[in-house]
C-alpha cells in the first residue's frame, strides 16, 4: 500500500485545528446572548470573520511543513534506494573479487613456472606462483629481489640493487633488456637447468610500474637439446667415414698417436697437440670430444693441469662406434690390397718401380680433400657463415696427404673464422701442384691478412721492437701468423683465438720436411702454401721399420 503524502495529512490537522477557534467564538457569543444575537455579532464583528478564516490559513501553513517532511521522506526514500543498490553492487565486486583471487590463486598454484613481481623499492610481491617455492625453496622466506637473487645464485645484494636502481633511475636511459642483461640468467642447480627472465609491467602512463620476475625449469629442453645435437653429430660422424674411409682412418691413427703423446694428464707442454686434436676431431664431427680439449685448453690456460681419461673415453667410444655400424676392422686398413703389406713392398723395390707402384693409387685431389672442405662447411654452418670450396689441381697418391692433414685443418679452420663474414660467401680454393714437391695451395677470397695489427700486438706483447717493426719486411709481417701466441682475433671461442693453430700448422709441416707460408691472395684476400717431399722410397722403409 502507498504511503499516504504528509502534505494533505499535515493540511487536514491544520485546517481541523483552525476550526476551533470559530466554533470557540460563536460558542462565547452564544454564551452571551441568544442566537439571534450571536448571529448579529458574527454578521457584524469583522474580527469573528477573521477567525472564521483560520483554518484555511492554518491548514495552508500546515500544508508547507507536510509538503516538506514529503520531500524529506523522498530523499530518504532514494538514499536507502541509492545505498541498497551500492551495497548490492559492492557485495557483487566483493564476490567477484573473491572468485579473481580465487582463480588467480588457482592459476598459480597450477603453472609450471615460478612468478613472482618487485616494484622499485624491491619488495617482492605476495602474488607467488606455488612454483617458485618448488623450484627456489629460498624463495619461501625472501621478501626483496636482492634477498631472492643472492640466496639462490649467490649474487651479491649490491649487484641487483644497482641494477634496480637503474631500472627506475629517470636519469639513466638504458634499454629494459639491457639493464637486466646485467644479472646472470641461467644456472644449474641439483641437476636441473633453470633460466630467469625479466619482464616489464608499465603503469597506465607508460612508466615502469612494476617487474615480473619468471624462473623455468629448462631441464628437459636442454636435455633434449643435448640429445639432439648428438644423435646429428653421430650421424655426421658415420655419414664423414662411410664416405672416405681410408680419410677417416689416417684421422683415427693420428688422434689416437696424439692422445698416446700425451698421458693420463694434460700440461702446458701439451698446447700444441691438443690444439691439433680439437682441429682434426672437426673433420668427422666428434664435437663432444672437441667441446672436453677445449675445456681442457681453458684450464691450461689458467695455471693448471688436466686429466685426460674422458676425452680418451669418449673418442674411443665414438670411434668404436663408427667401427661397429660400417664394420671397419680394428687397426686395419685396406685399398686393394693390405695398407701396411703394401707400403712394405715399396720399401724393398727401387725407386722407380716405388713411383710406379706408387702412380696405382693416384686418386683425384677431390676424393682425398673431401673430408677437409666438408670440415669447413660443417664449421661454417655452425658459425652462421657461408662458404663455397673448390678443389682443383693434380691428384693424390695413397699416404701424400699424411703430413698435410693436421695443418690443413688450421689452416682451413683459420680462413673460416678470420675471413667468412655473414653478408657474404666466402670462397676458398684449394690447388694440388705435383712438382718437385707436393704443394697444396690455400687461397680465399676475404679481408686478407691484416698485418698492421699484427704487428702492433708483435710490439704490443714485446715479441718486437719498434725499431724492429719499423724495419719489417712484408714477409716478416706475413710471418707472424705463425707466432705462437699471437693472434688477430679479440676473444678466444672454441675455434679459434688462441694463437696457437698456425704456429702448430707450421711447426707440423716442418717435421715432415716441408713448410707453411702466408702470402697475399691474388683476389686481395689470404694464401697460405703448404708442401712437402714427394714420398719416396727411403721414407717407405723408413715407415715400414717404424711399423
Amino acid at each position: 500500500m502507498a504511503r499516504p503524502s504528509a502534505t494533505w495529512s499535515w493540511a487536514g490537522l491544520g485546517a481541523l485545528f483552525g476550526a476551533c477557534f470559530p466554533i470557540m467564538a460563536v460558542g462565547i457569543r452564544l454564551a452571551q446572548s441568544d442566537v439571534a444575537g450571536a448571529i448579529a455579532a458574527v454578521q457584524g464583528d469583522p474580527l469573528l470573520w477573521i477567525i472564521f478564516s483560520a483554518p484555511l490559513f492554518l491548514g495552508a501553513f500546515a500544508a508547507l511543513g507536510g509538503r516538506k517532511q514529503d520531500e524529506v521522506a523522498a530523499l530518504n526514500s532514494g538514499l536507502e534506494a541509492t545505498v541498497a543498490a551500492r551495497t548490492a553492487e559492492l557485495a557483487g565486486a566483493l564476490t567477484e573479487v573473491g572468485a579473481a583471487r580465487a582463480a588467480q590463486e588457482a592459476l598459480l598454484a597450477a603453472l609450471e613456472v615460478g612468478l613472482v613481481s618487485f616494484g622499485a623499492d624491491g619488495r617482492l610481491s605476495s602474488a607467488r606462483s606455488a612454483a617458485l617455492g618448488r623450484l627456489l625453496p629460498e624463495s619461501l622466506g625472501a621478501h626483496t629481489i636482492e634477498g631472492l637473487l643472492a640466496q639462490s645464485l649467490e649474487v651479491p645484494a649490491e649487484t641487483t640493487a644497482a641494477v634496480r636502481e637503474l631500472l627506475w633511475d629517470e636519469a639513466f636511459w638504458s634499454p629494459f633488456d639491457d639493464t637486466v642483461a646485467m644479472l646472470p640468467d641461467r644456472w644449474e642447480r641439483e641437476g636441473r637447468a633453470l633460466e630467469l627472465s625479466f619482464r616489464p609491467v608499465p603503469s597506465p602512463s607508460g612508466a615502469l610500474l612494476e617487474v615480473l620476475v619468471q624462473v623455468l625449469d629448462r631441464t628437459e629442453a636442454r636435455q633434449a637439446e643435448r640429445e639432439h645435437a648428438a644423435a646429428k653429430a653421430r650421424i655426421d660422424r658415420l655419414s664423414a667415414a662411410s664416405r672416405s674411409v681410408d680419410g677417416y682412418l689416417r684421422y683415427r691413427r693420428e688422434v689416437s698417436g696424439l692422445l698416446d703423446a700425451i698421458g693420463a694428464v694434460a700440461g702446458p707442454e701439451h698446447s700444441r697437440p691438443l690444439h691439433t686434436i680439437k682441429g682434426l676431431t672437426r673433420i668427422f664431427s666428434f664435437h663432444e670430444v672437441a667441446a672436453l680439449v677445449h675445456q681442457i685448453e681453458d684450464q691450461l690456460a689458467a695455471g693448471g693441469r688436466a686429466p685426460m681419461a674422458a676425452v680418451q673415453a669418449l673418442f674411443a667410444e665414438q670411434a668404436t662406434d663408427i667401427a661397429t655400424v660400417l664394420g671397419i676392422a680394428e687397426g686395419q686398413e685396406t685399398i686393394a690390397v693390405d695398407r701396411l703389406a703394401f707400403r712394405a713392398l715399396l720399401a724393398r723395390v727401387d725407386r722407380g718401380t716405388a713411383t710406379a707402384m706408387r702412380g696405382l693409387t693416384l686418386r683425384p685431389a677431390a676424393d682425398r680433400l673431401v673430408s677437409h672442405a666438408e670440415a669447413a662447411v660443417r664449421l661454417a654452418s655452425r658459425l652462421e657463415r657461408a662458404v663455397a670450396l673448390n678443389i682443383e689441381g693434380d691428384g693424390l697418391c695413397d699416404g701424400e696427404l699424411d703430413p698435410f692433414e693436421g695443418p690443413l685443418t688450421h689452416v682451413l679452420t683459420n680462413a673460416v673464422c678470420h675471413a667468412a663474414r655473414e653478408d657474404s660467401v666466402l670462397h676458398i680454393n684449394l690447388r694440388v701442384e705435383r712438382g718437385e714437391r707436393l704443394r697444396i695451395v690455400v687461397e680465399d677470397d676475404g679481408g686478407g691478412i691484416d698485418t698492421a695489427r699484427l704487428v702492433a700486438r708483435a710490439v704490443a706483447s714485446g715479441r718486437w721492437t719498434a725499431e724492429r717493426a719499423a724495419r719489417a719486411s712484408m714477409a716478416e709481417q706475413l710471418g707472424l701468423v705463425f707466432a705462437e701466441g699471437l693472434s688477430a682475433k679479440d676473444a678466444v671461442s672454441a675455434e679459434s683465438g688462441r694463437g696457437v693453430g698456425l704456429s702448430a700448422a707450421r711447426a707440423d709441416m716442418n717435421a715432415a720436411g716441408g713448410d707453411l707460408t702466408a702470402q697475399h691472395g691474388s683476389k686481395g684476400g689470404a694464401c697460405f702454401v703448404l708442401e712437402a717431399p714427394l714420398a719416396t722410397a727411403g721414407r717407405e722403409r723408413a715407415a715400414a721399420g717404424a711399423a
